[in-house]
């Protein structure tokens, strides 16, 4: 085996069991739905249904990382002005699997999610309707583009998103009452 495979391979499995030691409750449903549609996918041999597990589970990686750092340092006032870009995490995800299995494809979607990023930050502050809408949208996109529901397995680390998001624009929130903020 390759050195480097090893080592990303050691990488990884450290920074998942730090995700689960964080938010078991969160960060364990979603890496059992992946591993359940990974082996399905195994099981009916099925290789379009690969792309999106590869998709959720650098969406499950990008909450994991947000979660560890939320538990280990806290928020700061900029996570909290800043919690409207998390909505943009699943498009990221998405944009990068399409920019491996199709790259044209996955270049425009990666400069759309620049702008995406953007608005995302202005528009969902406090959670509305339309940013839960953008925020599943991705899982919807994925199923389409890659003709599987097994795609639809891309909603479960996206609900670990949302109630991150959640979790910090509360801790924000009463922290903005009592007047302290941890760290910057």
């Amino acid at each position: 085996m390759d050195a480097a495979l090893l080592i990303s391979i050691i990488f990884w499995c450290i920074l998942s069991l730090l995700a689960l030691i964080a938010s078991p409750k969160r960060s364990f449903p979603s890496l059992v739905a992946i591993g359940v549609v990974f082996y399905l996918t195994v099981k009916t041999k099925s290789p379009e249904a690969l792309w999106p597990i590869i998709a959720s589970f650098l969406l499950w990686l990008m909450v994991a990382i947000l979660s560890i750092r939320r538990r280990l340092i806290g928020i700061t006032r900029k996570d909290v002005e800043n919690a409207g870009t998390l909505y943009s995490l699943p498009y990221l995800a998405l944009s990068s699997v399409l920019l491996v299995s199709t790259p044209e494809i996955g270049v425009l979607a990666l400069l759309a999610w620049l702008p995406l990023w953007y608005l995302l930050k202005r528009t969902c502050i406090a959670h509305k309707v339309a940013c839960l809408s953008a925020l599943y949208l991705p899982s919807l996109l994925l199923a389409v583009l890659y003709r599987t529901p097994l795609a639809l397995t891309y909603a479960v680390p996206t609900l670990w998103l949302q109630l991150e998001i959640e979790d910090i624009v509360k801790m924000g929130t009463m922290d903005i009452k009592h007047h302290r903020y941890e760290g910057g």
